[in-house]
């Protein structure tokens, strides 16, 4: 009997050990779909590789409780005595349950309740009709037999545009008259007739602003509410009757005819605008004029990228076309306290990790570290107080480099990289881009992206891959994506004054997935400053010259960021 029982608790033994085995294989290999998943920004594959390590976490009685958080926050989960319990978002596949038209309002009801980043509002204009439309995050069912149709507008078009977007959009030969209101899960489009001229109703953008806004308080009050448009000297000053906000101006650029434009588009009425002319040095062409009858528009036109910031100040808005070399406002235009901001500046690789290497045997490490302390030189001339990862031939690890700049409790971290393409394109690939962590969504961001994360990332821990998911939130992402707009503008127009257009290729301002990012708590970008593996760039890499004016041009786009925001 003794026998018998021993046999039996051996293979008990081995069947639990075979089995737990099993499981662990299964977990770590989710793991590493699930990172992938992530990196690749596909949320269904999220959602299925989450279940599965939840499953076999549980078999293994590993702490699972953070996937079963982010699980919840991709797709709605309710989490109860440990086990996660899917709630039905939608009825079915389709996430709007009804569409409803009275005589001066459609009405759309969701399964859900909803917010204002369900709804992308935005006008053409034509020479024949003006359009107002309204792309609603969402699919209905009945969106191919849906009529709408209102007394005071010629055309009203609904249909599924694309597989998550109904669109609707509504047509007249005058400019429709629309607002639109969210209230839990009811999105109202309301209409208004042609004839009155409402002053109290005005289009609520993308930004969601606020029926009662400031921005139209003056229409029931003054005819004009800019009382001043001057010029200071390489700056133009609009003086306004009241306080103002940022939601004042809108900034653009376009390329017409050969010629870069800057274009501010203003929200006022300005009486003087028909005879108003100024004339400001290195612009070719300034006009300003009465665009619509509530928008004043200024551009400023140059063969070359005009480079200008703007500026909120009470009541007024300030542009200023920046001098050759620096960004510097004077004329107390300023309040200096933007120049108390601290900075750490990252210089890439270091150490045993030497990076892309160029020909000539010149590495990445050097470049982006006599970079840095330009860099450092330049803001510091301007008032910024900078902290610098490494100043010398030192291997750092990409999680301490964030640490670090945490530690220094800065306002932002500029790490700086050498880029290099593969031996079949290193002769094509060439220019200059500036990256913001985001998962990445192009082939390339993932590639660049491969190439400054091999540096310590196998040893990184999944909970610091994982931290990716936390990391990512849209205020600093927003802020990184400006900053890396404004950086990556001034870099140009820095370099392209000393070596043409046609030599230093613009890279584009990027989204990428890049682990010395991850963990810093305030605006952080990551900058590509050429190809050291270009035969030309990569010896232009190399000189004095171009990484003093590369850092000039990082300099001025850090304070331009700092003035606008």
């Amino acid at each position: 009997m003794i026998k018998y029982f021993l046999i039996l608790i051996i293979f008990s033994t081995y069947s639990f050990s075979v089995s737990t085995k099993y499981y662990q294989e299964k977990y770590n290999a989710t793991k590493k779909l699930y990172l992938g998943s992530v990196m690749s920004n596909n949320k269904a594959k999220e959602i299925e590789y989450l279940k599965k390590l939840i499953r076999f976490g549980d078999k293994l009685n590993i702490d699972t409780i953070k996937y079963k958080k982010e699980l919840n926050k991709l797709d709605k989960t309710i989490i109860s005595n440990n086990k996660i319990r899917v709630k039905s978002i939608i009825k079915s596949k389709y996430s709007i349950k009804s569409v409803k038209q009275s005589k001066t309002e459609i009405t759309i009801i969701f399964y859900k309740n909803i917010n204002k980043s369900y709804i992308d509002f935005y006008e053409r204009k034509t020479s024949k009709y003006h359009r107002d439309y309204f792309d609603i995050k969402g699919s209905y069912k009945n969106a191919k037999i849906k009529k709408l149709r209102f007394k005071d507008i010629d055309r009203t078009t609904i249909y599924q545009h694309k597989k998550n977007i109904l669109r609707i959009y509504l047509q007249d030969k005058y400019n429709p008259k629309t607002t639109y209101s969210i209230n839990k899960n009811i999105l109202k489009i309301n209409v208004g007739k042609k004839k009155k001229k409402s002053i109290n109703k005005v289009k609520m953008l993308k930004n969601n602003v606020n029926q009662k806004s400031i921005n139209t308080q003056f229409l029931k009050t003054k005819k004009y509410n800019i009382s001043k448009v001057e010029q200071l000297g390489n700056s133009i000053v609009i003086n306004f009757t009241h306080k103002i906000n940022k939601s004042y101006l809108k900034f653009y650029e376009k390329k017409i005819n050969g010629k870069n434009r800057d274009y501010f588009d203003i929200s006022g009425r300005y009486k003087g605008a028909k005879s108003k002319k100024i004339k400001l040095e290195s612009i070719e062409k300034t006009v300003v004029y009465q665009h619509k009858k509530d928008i004043l528009r200024i551009y400023l036109q140059n063969k070359k990228s005009p480079n200008t910031i703007y500026i909120f100040n009470n009541n007024k808005i300030i542009i200023k076309v920046l001098d050759k070399n620096k960004a510097v406002l004077g004329n107390n235009l300023l309040n200096n306290s933007i120049y108390n901001k601290k900075i750490v500046i990252d210089a890439g690789h270091g150490g045993k990790d030497s990076g892309a290497v160029g020909k000539n045997k010149n590495y990445e490490k050097t470049v982006v570290l006599n970079i840095s302390k330009y860099l450092k030189k330049e803001l510091e001339k301007k008032g910024f107080k900078v902290y610098l990862t490494r100043s010398r031939d030192k291997y750092i690890k990409l999680l301490n480099r964030t640490k670090y700049a945490n530690k220094k409790n800065a306002d932002m971290f500029i790490s700086i990289h050498a880029n290099a393409a593969r031996k079949s394109r290193a002769k094509k690939a060439h220019g200059v881009e500036t990256y913001f962590l985001s998962p990445a969504r192009s082939a390339r961001a993932k590639r660049v992206a491969a190439l400054e994360n091999k540096g310590d990332m196998k040893k990184m821990g999944w909970s610091s891959k994982n931290s990716l998911l936390t990391i990512l939130n849209q205020g600093k992402i927003t802020a990184s994506n400006k900053m890396a707009i404004d950086i990556q503008k001034n870099m140009l127009y820095t370099l392209r004054k000393r070596y043409g257009d046609k030599t230093i290729r613009d890279g584009g301002v990027r989204e990428g997935p890049f682990w010395v990012l991850v963990g810093a708590q305030m605006p952080s970008v990551l900058i590509e400053i050429g190809y050291i593996s270009h035969p030309k760039e990569g010896r232009r890499i190399a000189t004095r010259e171009y990484q003093k004016r590369t850092a000039i041009g990082i300099a001025n786009g850090i304070e331009s960021y700092f003035i606008k925001n």
